[in-house]
């Protein structure tokens, strides 16, 4: 049972969050914007892959990704020699 229906294109969805998506291809809005280079996107995926793909280098020098680099990399800050 699938009680989301677009009236545009006759797509439907079990939930409302999938339906709120999809509506955004017909609204034309992209809210999720690039900080580099300004191309916008539908998701924060789409938005996050194009960032991967196009700036790597600028990725890695955002301060909340290496936040998490170092606590993946197991940079504590202490100095265990």
């Amino acid at each position: 049972f699938r009680p989301y229906e677009c009236g545009d294109c006759g797509k439907a969805y079990k939930d409302s969050a999938s339906f709120k998506r999809h509506r955004l291809v017909h609204s034309g809005e992209r809210p999720h914007v690039c900080p580099i280079c300004t191309e916008s996107f539908i998701d924060s995926k789409g938005l996050k892959r194009h960032r991967e793909i196009h700036h790597p280098t600028a990725l890695l020098a955002d301060p909340a990704v290496q936040s998490v680099a170092g606590f993946i990399g197991g940079n504590s800050g202490t100095n265990n020699a």
